[in-house]
């Protein structure tokens, strides 16, 4: 397909306008569950392709993914849609966030990389260098919101107070955080209904846990026997509602947190669609209700990708 075919092509729904593809996987072997190792350059441009045909207009990537801004933005310029797709990115937790000098570079480099003239959305990468606020990150942000490198700022969390300070605070405009239908801790702290009260852009990593709600029960390691009670329970709660693992998990995330945005991640082209066609699709209300009864709370080695075995 050439690039005019892409940018020419009939309207496609907007179904999918709340869905963002994670672009983890174009320059890292990333997930706990990933068969296919990192894709080459022409399955790379086939991801993305497959992602703007089912009308995802938003990608999500990182300075720290390995060269996926690089890959991303070959595949934006081969299509054409470069100046059309909204890139969010977030800057490497190795840079000194207080140095302006370093940050711009390191958006500069991004925007190079991607060949874009702005990004949608800067993110801090890490929670911690929020205390880089007062130390002149504040500032250093403003200024690049103003020099239009970045339509707006955000910052991805991994703690609900994190999340909470981030919304309540007027140097962002939008925050991303893990929430899943085992990963309730969002929800129980407020966080989505914080989002809204405040005019924040919420988005939802995590979707499926790093690929371990995905994985069959026989693929489960030893070393990750201890999520095997609740990988089971969800198994089973997917069957019960009559869907596949993949719908309940997007199902249950699109359903439940309506007017977020969920960053979803793939390894092939055939995943991106069914992503799309599932996001669009309804689900049970007995998914939610039973979700709600069956993980109330989940042990937080479960939950938390940071403490699971290398």
């Amino acid at each position: 397909m050439t690039a005019a075919s892409l940018k020419c092509r009939e309207p496609v729904p907007d179904a999918c306008r709340f869905l963002v593809l994670g672009t983890a996987q174009l320059g890292m072997v990333y997930g706990v569950a990933n068969r296919m190792g990192r894709p080459d350059a022409v399955l790379s441009s086939e991801i993305v392709q497959a992602a703007w045909e089912g009308g995802i207009r938003e990608f999500d990537t990182a300075q720290a993914y390995g060269d996926s801004e690089a890959v991303l933005g070959k595949s934006l310029r081969k299509f054409g849609i470069e100046h059309e797709a909204k890139i969010i990115s977030k800057l490497h937790p190795e840079i000194d966030h207080t140095n302006q000098m370093a940050v711009v570079a390191a958006v500069q480099n991004s925007l190079e990389r991607l060949g874009i003239p702005q990004l949608s959305c800067l993110m801090i990468h890490r929670e911690e260098h929020l205390r880089c606020l007062d130390q002149g990150l504040q500032e250093i942000l403003l200024n690049l919101v103003q020099e239009s490198m970045t339509g707006c700022v955000g910052a991805s969390v991994y703690a609900p107070h994190r999340a909470l300070e981030v919304i309540k605070s007027s140097a962002f405009q939008a925050v991303q955080v893990p929430a899943n239908v085992m990963d309730r801790g969002m929800e129980r702290a407020g966080v989505f209904e914080e989002a809204k009260k405040f005019g924040k852009k919420i988005y939802i990593r995590s979707v499926f846990l790093q690929g371990l709600l995905l994985m069959p029960l026989e693929e489960l390691s030893e070393v990750m026997a201890f999520a095997r009670p609740a990988l089971e329970l969800f198994v089973e709660l997917a069957r019960e509602c009559g869907l596949t693992t993949q719908q309940a998990a997007i199902g249950y995330v699109r359903s439940r947190h309506d007017g977020a945005r969920a960053v979803i991640g793939a390894e092939s082209p055939e995943q991106v669609r069914a992503n799309c066609e599932t996001w669009a699709a309804d689900v049970p209300e007995a998914l939610l209700i039973k979700a709600d009864e069956l993980f109330g709370e989940v042990e937080e080695r479960v939950i938390n990708p940071r403490l699971w075995p290398s």
